[in-house]
């Protein structure tokens, strides 16, 4: 009886939250667009799609705070919700997901309108976590955002395993004088031989016509953003690297007006030490370099940033139905430096508070599993306001 007590009362928790596997991503401290060397994680397809061929025959559905690409949720007011199915058939496998929340160029299309552009763009550069993962936009210049997004995967083994992904997204807006569109075109591919796993994702195109404030001449348009990556297990340990690369050009009623870059690379090694078979615990360390710039008619501002962020956790199954998890990761060093704005506003920084936890469990009942997670960030405590962040709900079959 006490058993089923504790299971109604996690379940509860759990289903008040958002979902799916991005839940077990963010208590372990990692990105929610997979780890760079948890490939056990259904996440990790939507960095290295011939993962597809490790975790497939399950439906999946999972709702969240939109993140963007990996950033920590802040409330869970504006749910994200997500899902798709995955099947093998013979040496091959495919699948199909919608809703797919990692567009990293999704937050910055307002702020490029802005007429103080030395004061956008020290707000823009100034937040770190916005460009870990490359540009981004928002939404108050009234473009349209990306909508209606769409993967299918496909991917195979034959002697090596292989997978592709294609991304597309297409919404609309045409009502009175509003004439609003929005496309965007990516694709991945990826492959795992043996020790080695290597990854190219690439947005071929990314484009947000019309905007409410500034009317049918305005454009947002991506560059060609490029995230490549690569993971190597060697001596019982994972080296990892990537390399992401995005930018935008913002035309305002005809005229180009902004152009933004992001780069960021980072390096990094993890170590996963097996509790027999009831857990594991890991700690990983990783090198980032972050270069950000933002340009227009009077001014070009720029962002340089190093850090080191360390993450160590935990997995463990508490029972046969209940895995529990958690982790703690903080930047143990930071540096950067902020050019060409206003006088005051230029100058070196170091890193502040850093330290974020993230804790989380798995519900196991037969062929299905119930992820949840409840994450803290900078504050190194659990709050109301970023408790429940994610909840998934998947079925194997």
């Amino acid at each position: 009886m006490k058993k089923q007590i504790i299971a109604a009362t996690t379940l509860a928790l759990l289903s008040t939250g958002a979902f799916a596997s991005k839940a077990r991503m963010a208590a372990l401290g990692q990105s929610t667009n997979g780890s760079f060397y948890m490939q056990d994680d259904s996440r990790y397809i939507f960095s290295n799609p011939a993962g597809l061929n490790e975790m497939t025959n399950y439906v999946t559905v999972e709702t969240g705070t939109a993140r963007n690409g990996g950033a920590a949720p802040t409330s869970n007011a504006t749910p994200s919700a997500e899902g798709g199915f995955f099947r093998q058939v013979g040496s091959f496998s495919y699948g199909v997901y919608l809703g797919g929340d990692r567009d990293n160029n999704n937050s910055l299309r307002n702020n490029t309108a802005a007429t103080n552009a030395d004061t956008v763009a020290y707000a823009l550069l100034s937040n770190q976590s916005t460009f870990a993962t490359g540009i981004t936009r928002a939404a108050a210049t009234g473009f349209l955002n990306t909508g209606n997004s769409a993967d299918v995967f496909i991917g195979g083994d034959a002697g090596l395993q292989w997978g592709a992904r294609v991304n597309i997204s297409t919404d609309k807006y045409d009502v009175g004088s509003a004439g609003l569109k929005q496309n965007a075109l990516g694709v991945s591919f990826g492959v795992i031989m043996g020790s080695l796993d290597a990854y190219v994702n690439a947005d071929l195109s990314d484009k947000s016509e019309g905007a409410l404030t500034t009317g049918k001449t305005s454009k947002w348009e991506a560059d060609l953003g490029l995230r490549i990556g690569a993971n190597y297990k060697i001596m019982g340990m994972n080296v990892f690297g990537e390399y992401d690369k995005s930018g935008f050009k913002y035309t305002n009623t005809g005229v180009l007006t902004t152009t933004g870059k992001s780069t960021v690379i980072t390096v990094g090694a993890a170590k996963v030490w097996d509790m027999g078979e009831k857990g594991r615990w890991f700690t990983d360390i990783k090198v980032r370099s972050t270069s950000v710039s933002l340009d227009n008619a009077t001014t070009k501002a720029e962002l340089g940033a190093l850090s080191v962020p360390l993450t160590a956790g935990f997995e463990a199954d508490a029972a046969s139905w209940l895995t529990l998890r958690g982790s703690v990761s903080s930047s143990v060093f930071g540096d950067g430096e902020y050019k060409g704005m206003a006088a005051a506003k230029n100058g070196k920084f170091k890193n502040g508070q850093t330290t974020g936890i993230g804790a989380g469990a798995t519900l196991k009942f037969g062929q299905v599993v119930i992820d949840g997670s409840l994450q803290g960030v900078g504050t190194g405590t659990l709050t109301t306001s970023i408790l429940l962040g994610d909840v998934s709900l998947t079925y194997n079959f």
